[in-house]
C-alpha cells in the first residue's frame, strides 16, 4: 500500500473499524496520532492517543486541553494515551512532572541530553548518563 493510500485509508476513515488498534498477530497496535492543527486533534481524538512534537508547556497544556473537549463525547478506550517530547522549556524532574500533572502519559526523551551529553558522545558517556537518569527519575515516576 502506497503511503497516500495509507493516509487515504487510515488516517482519514471515518469507518468505525479504524477508530480502534490494529489487530494483528502479536495482539493490538494502538494508533497514536501526531500534529496540532485543528483537524490533526480531531483525528487523534478518534485514536487510541495522540503524539507531539516539540512545544512549550504551555502550548502542550492548551493542545492537551483541546483533545480533551473534542474527546468528552468519543467512545472510551481503555486507556488514551498522550506522548510527548521533551517541552524545550521542562526539560527537568520537575518539568517532567508538569507535564505528567497536565496529562502526559508517557515522554519521549535522549535521557544523556538531561545531563549535558549530545548525540555525538562516545557510547559510554551515553550508558553514565543513562544511570544517572534512572537513578534520578525512574524513582519519581511509578
Amino acid at each position: 500500500m502506497s503511503k497516500h493510500a495509507a493516509i487515504n485509508r487510515f488516517g482519514r476513515s471515518a469507518n468505525p473499524a479504524f477508530t480502534r488498534n490494529f489487530e494483528t498477530s502479536y495482539g493490538d497496535i494502538p494508533i497514536l496520532i501526531g500534529g496540532f492543527s485543528k483537524i490533526a486533534l480531531k483525528r487523534a481524538s478518534n485514536h487510541n492517543g495522540w503524539i507531539s512534537d516539540m512545544h512549550s508547556l504551555g502550548e502542550l497544556e492548551e493542545i492537551i486541553s483541546s483533545l480533551e473537549k473534542l474527546r468528552k463525547d468519543k467512545p472510551s478506550f481503555d486507556e488514551y494515551e498522550i506522548t510527548a517530547f521533551s517541552c524545550w522549556d521542562a526539560f527537568s524532574l520537575e518539568g517532567f512532572k508538569k507535564m505528567q500533572d497536565i496529562g502526559v502519559t508517557t515522554i519521549t526523551t535522549y535521557p544523556w541530553m538531561l545531563y549535558g551529553v549530545m548525540n555525538e558522545a562516545a557510547v559510554n558517556e551515553k550508558i553514565d548518563a543513562m544511570h544517572s537518569f534512572a537513578s534520578d527519575f525512574f524513582s519519581e515516576f511509578k
